[in-house]
Parts: structure tokens; C-alpha cells; sequence
């Protein structure tokens, strides 16, 4: 029988999460843990502000990016 290779070998995953949003911090945590991925993963807080959300999580997006290519 043939051994099947991780597909996730080899990469990283960043996960945006609010600060005040601990609770779908742990809830996505857990899952990382079930399929052995919690190492491969950075928590990035993401940036939020009260008026135009949508800036502020294109933003966020950018500065993952930009620590990706890092």
C-alpha cells in the first residue's frame, strides 16, 4: 500500500481573528488541532475600526500578505 503524502507539507496558514473575538479564536483552534495543523498556523489580528469595515479587513488581507512574502 502506498503512503499518501500531507498535502499541507511545506506551507504556512495565517488565520485573521479579531481581538475581542476569542471565542471563534478557540472554536478554529480546536479544528487545527484535530487535523494536526496548529503548528503550521499564525494567528494575525485583524484590524478593525467602527466605520468601514471593509477597509479594515482589506487591510487586514494586505498585511497578511505582505508578512507572507516576508
Amino acid at each position: 500500500m502506498q503512503s499518501v503524502e500531507n498535502p499541507f507539507n511545506n506551507i504556512h496558514i495565517y488565520c485573521i481573528n479579531l481581538d475581542r473575538r476569542k471565542d471563534r479564536w478557540s472554536l478554529i483552534e480546536k479544528e487545527f488541532n484535530k487535523l494536526n495543523l496548529i503548528n503550521e498556523v499564525t494567528r494575525f489580528s485583524g484590524l478593525e475600526t467602527p466605520k468601514n469595515w471593509h477597509l479594515w479587513c482589506m487591510l487586514s488581507h494586505e498585511a497578511v500578505m505582505k508578512d507572507a512574502i516576508l
